[in-house]
């Protein structure tokens, strides 16, 4: 997740790169069978389960209603897991509600996956990993550094 705190002074913005996720000023590592999101908080989660997708079915992640109306969201932009893909799946939370929510590991579940099965399977030259744009392939951590 974000350190705490405002950005430091030598980063007066964030770019979008591959070297974001190795910065040690933006990214701290917090294990916690509890944790807290304050309002307006931003935290970058995982799933206890691994997912691996075979090349005919792709995935949706979608946060539920009752921890919607709380206003929590799961994933802000990112839901589609795609055919090929093997590893945990990150979960963008967000707390846009007026109070703080607590979150507790293998009690809650404010994530779902939806399945859908594709018409035609793609090739395995297409398939999630398959290229160099994969950085997510094999996640085991929210922040991709590892990436082999």
């Amino acid at each position: 997740m974000f350190k705490d705190g405002e950005l430091p002074d030598h980063i007066s913005a964030i770019r979008v790169r591959p070297s974001l996720f190795e910065s040690a000023d933006l990214w701290t590592d917090e294990e916690a069978d509890t944790f807290r999101i304050e309002p307006r908080g931003f935290v970058l989660a995982q799933t206890l389960e691994r997912v691996e997708m075979p090349n005919d079915l792709m995935g949706l992640i979608e946060g539920r209603s009752s921890w919607a109306r709380v206003g929590l969201s799961v994933h802000l932009t990112a839901p589609k897991i795609d055919p090929g893909f093997n590893g945990t799946i990150t979960l963008e939370i967000a707390n846009m509600g007026p109070a703080r929510v607590e979150l507790v590991a293998g009690e809650d579940e404010p994530a779902q996956l939806m399945l859908i099965e594709l018409t035609d399977p793609l090739d395995v030259a297409d398939l999630y990993g398959a290229g160099e744009g994969g950085i997510f392939q094999y996640q085991s951590d929210p922040i991709p550094r590892d990436r082999r």
